[in-house]
């Protein structure tokens, strides 16, 4: 098995062979995630080139559809009043840090450490070194809207104008800011039940939040949270899946250097350099590599284990269900749209307080009425998304333990036909890890790649790949 190859044998008959899926001409349209591109494969999700997506039209589908627009203009909505209470909060923050009334207001950073018997490791700064933390938060934090909007603004507009009846490829959006609003919304739905019905009805206890959240001046708090959201996801995301699925990718693609099956050797180099994308996630998705898919779901899996246990002493042993399932959202947004999805998650969840603290509270009814209404029609709408994703783990978890295991013998893909004419070929969607290229063919017995000639897969007559 070659870990830059994808599982799934999608073959379709094509002819010509282009000089690169970029290849000059009109540009195609994919019927199904509506990027525009040159070649014989949508470099988004697969589809090919020339084949009409399948039309599937109910009323059912139309009400979801128009449905998830709203959702993710209200989200956007919670978005901008987000970066607003920050804005508005931050001369607060920033008051209290050069006042110096507090001296034990400090900066804390953590990262864990596996000798340790309670896995972490303190600094605590304070001070000006405090300020310029703050400082440094509030630029990444906008550093983010702003990559979001540059970058995922378009896709985000490109799959809300999609027919309504297209609710597949609405939710399978790969738009981060899509994602990141479709789990926010589930989260929600499952905090509101845990908190509000499971937990008093179910245990007969109504949770509450640790005495810091009283006791430590508001500025400090306010400041907390919004640290928590980004110095958090360096030290479990970043650190617990990030770094590993590095230098698993590493010791997996030095082979290949070693035994020259990449290329050249500037490639081989770029190959071998492109194992540090996976420190900063949004490097798996369906079609990845088995071993990256599974190892990736280990690693949320013990990733959120940790994060949940990190909150039990200071809440209690009920708040590990809670924040055990948030961090596999924020495990399942780092490996498939990367760190800045995963902070931007965890900062939506913990600006609901510093929104309702900008509105007023008690103070200020009016304003905390409609924080409260956004709050409950974004829970409404987290009940079809929690249903989407409950679905879908429930079908790999399923369709893992149908294939025993996981374990699953693949056809072995076609073979030129002798005689076939030149201009016929059988092509394949791949990533090339030299050039990025996503398509291949066989020529010789091997697979090469259809744009720069890399060879992708020793020549052999048996092809199978399990």
């Amino acid at each position: 098995m070659y870990p830059f190859l994808s599982d799934d044998h999608l073959v379709f008959p094509v002819s010509g062979l282009p000089d690169s899926p970029e290849s000059e001409g009109a540009p195609v349209v994919c019927p199904r995630c509506g990027t525009s591109y040159g070649g014989n494969f949508c470099p988004s999700c697969g589809w090919p080139a020339g084949v009409p997506l399948p039309a599937r039209t109910s009323a059912l589908r139309t009400i979801l559809g128009v449905a998830w627009v709203f959702a993710v203009i209200l989200f956007l909505v919670y978005l901008a009043a987000m970066l607003g209470a920050l804005l508005w909060i931050s001369p607060r923050i920033v008051e209290g840090i050069v006042a110096g009334a507090c001296t034990a207001c400090t900066a804390f950073f953590f990262w864990i450490n596996p000798l340790n018997p309670t896995l972490l490791d303190v600094v605590e700064v304070g001070g000006p070194t405090l300020l310029a933390w703050f400082l440094i938060l509030l630029t990444v934090i906008l550093g983010i809207y702003l990559y979001l909007v540059l970058f995922t603004g378009k896709r985000t507009y490109r799959d809300m104008r999609l027919p309504p009846e297209r609710i597949e490829n609405k939710l399978g959006s790969r738009s981060a800011v899509v994602a990141v609003g479709q789990v926010f919304m589930a989260l929600l739905l499952f905090d509101f039940l845990y908190f509000s019905v499971i937990l008093p009805f179910g245990f007969g206890f109504v949770p509450e939040a640790p005495p810091f959240f009283s006791e430590a001046p508001e500025w400090y708090v306010l400041y907390s949270t919004v640290n928590a959201a980004v110095w958090e996801e360096i030290a479990t995301r970043f650190l617990l899946i990030g770094l590993p699925m590095a230098l698993a990718a590493f010791v997996t693609r030095l082979p290949h250097v070693v035994h020259g099956t990449v290329g050249h050797n500037p490639g081989r180099a770029r190959y071998l350099a492109g194992a540090l994308k996976y420190l900063f996630g949004g490097q798996v998705r369906e079609g990845s590599p088995r071993a990256a898919i599974f190892l990736g779901g280990v690693l949320v899996l013990a990733s959120a284990a940790i994060f949940g246990y990190l909150h039990v002493p200071a809440w209690g042993a009920w708040k590990f269900v809670d924040t055990f399932l948030a961090g596999l959202a924020l495990g399942y947004l780092f490996l498939r749209h990367g760190i800045l999805a995963s902070i931007l998650l965890h900062l939506s969840v913990n600006s609901l307080g510093i929104l309702f603290s900008v509105a007023g509270g008690e103070t200020n009814l009016g304003a905390s009425f409609l924080v409260g209404i956004l709050y409950l029609v974004l829970v409404a709408f987290g009940v079809g998304f929690f249903a989407y994703y409950a679905k879908r783990t429930g079908g790999i978890l399923f369709g893992w333990l149908r294939r025993g295991g996981g374990k699953r013998v693949l056809a072995p893909p076609p073979q030129p036909v002798p005689g076939t004419p030149a201009g016929d070929l059988l092509l394949f969607p791949v990533i090339c890890p030299q050039c990025g290229g996503h398509e291949a063919h066989y020529q010789d017995g091997a697979l090469l790649c259809s744009r720069c000639g890399t060879p992708l897969s020793s020549p052999s007559p048996d092809r199978s790949r399990g």
